[in-house]
């Protein structure tokens, strides 16, 4: 019988494991002991190669100290792996001195054309445009991908880094999952535009995540978001994040118009906070979210001067069953106002309000 979600903290342990009839490893090696073994990599590489019904694969590598040889070492192994259906890497915090490395890493998403499901962390590697394109190049080539994320958030992705990553997104026509954490970047209105019309193209997408904060997105992207999110008659479940942008009134309209005709969405979270709208447009997030009749988990980010509860509208939002606030004001009696309003809709079933400043220490 195969041996199923087995974890492996040390290579050696992996090593040493009877590896030919297992289909699913989860190897978390990120111990600082594992990376000072001078024979890490090759003995992962050794022993990656006798995975012969290898399925699923969870390889955290984070902060470790790769030469280029040894990240080539591992992507040529990786390509190899043809029954691979399912893949998440964790390449958090590594820095990569050669586009090679990362040329390599494309070259092997090309080859494993059996994934369903793949997912890939490199923040805050300092991924720059080249960078980016190198390992987004072969995910056009992954035509059974139905659950992908992408996570290149906190680096130096530009519009020519989006824009090629955009284009790749367009080729997937059979996503029904898909996850960008982008966040932390400069894509700019072009840059999101780009990715808008790449994801426009996934007619199939149930499931949307866009965390795009803190990129310098102005109401051209904003509107383009919204234009595409206009193409997905089936989503179900969209968290969107624009916080820390450049968007007025006018971009973050256009998205509000299209949320209020997506009548399937039973679960959405939101924040616009912190860019360049008005409290009108708060007004009409209100509004918005009361016009989703399918509508059954919400969860928003308030301020005193971001709070859509001064609205009668969302407190109209009879139909919703999960409510998730979290709120970024240190102020108890700020926090109890909004406690007070939630508690007003009628069917709610669980309520979560968060202090993140309390959290993070003040």
């Amino acid at each position: 019988m195969d041996q199923q979600n087995i974890i492996y903290t040390s290579p050696n342990s992996f090593a040493e494991s009877d590896l030919s009839h297992q289909t699913h490893f989860d190897l978390r090696f990120y111990q600082w002991d594992n990376y000072r073994e001078p024979q890490f990599i090759s003995l992962l590489c050794t022993s990656l190669r006798k995975c012969e019904k290898i399925q699923s694969l969870d390889l955290d590598l984070e902060k470790f100290p790769f030469k280029v040889k040894q990240f080539v070492a591992l992507c040529e192994v990786l390509s190899v792996l043809k029954t691979l259906q399912s893949i998440k890497l964790n390449f958090g915090y590594c820095k990569f001195q050669d586009v090679e490395e990362l040329i390599t890493l494309g070259a092997a998403f090309k080859k494993l054309t059996n994934l369903t499901c793949l997912k890939f962390h490199f923040q805050q590697c300092e991924i720059n445009d080249t960078l980016t394109i190198s390992i987004v190049n072969g995910l056009g080539h992954l035509e059974k991908l139905k659950y992908l994320e992408v996570g290149l958030w906190m680096n130096q992705i530009a519009q020519e880094g989006a824009t090629d990553l955009g284009i790749q997104l367009s080729c997937l026509k059979n996503l029904t999952n898909l996850i960008l954490y982008l966040g932390g970047n400069q894509i700019k209105d072009q840059g999101a535009v780009a990715i808008s019309k790449g994801i426009s193209e996934l007619k199939n997408l149930t499931d949307l995540i866009l965390m795009l904060w803190t990129n310098g997105i102005g109401n051209d992207g904003a509107s383009a978001l919204g234009k595409a999110l206009n193409n997905f008659k089936n989503l179900k479940c969209l968290e969107l994040n624009l916080e820390d942008n450049l968007i007025g009134d006018e971009g973050g309209n256009n998205i509000l118009d299209v949320l209020s005709t997506c009548q399937n969405l039973s679960s959405l979270s939101f924040s616009l906070k912190q860019n360049e709208t008005s409290d009108q447009f708060n007004l009409n997030v209100s509004k918005c979210i009361c016009s989703i009749n399918k509508l059954l988990s919400l969860e928003i980010r308030i301020t005193e001067n971001c709070n859509y509860f001064k609205f009668k509208g969302l407190l109209n939002c009879n139909h919703l069953q999960n409510l998730k606030i979290e709120i970024e004001e240190t102020s108890y009696e700020f926090e109890q106002i909004v406690k007070k309003a939630a508690l007003k809709l009628k069917r709610l079933i669980y309520l979560e309000i968060v202090n993140l400043q309390f959290m993070e220490g003040g």
